[in-house]
């Protein structure tokens, strides 16, 4: 949903998604192939609760 590029040159795709429960495997297979496809870093980004202090939590996807 967007992409970053960091100071230091690094470059990454974020996908956002409204909750961990809504990642389902196809998504997470789908996240994997592209991983190992493209030449930069994927992840995956969720909210979090309220009760939790809000913000976001990055899951990196592996190449591997």
């Amino acid at each position: 949903d967007f992409a970053i590029l960091f100071s230091d040159g690094r470059f990454e795709l974020h996908d956002v998604k409204g909750s961990r429960h809504i990642y389902q495997e196809d998504a997470k297979a789908k996240m994997k192939v592209a991983a190992i496809t493209v030449p930069f870093q994927l992840a995956v980004v969720f909210p979090r609760t309220m009760k939790s202090g809000g913000g976001w939590d990055t899951q990196l996807i592996s190449k591997s």
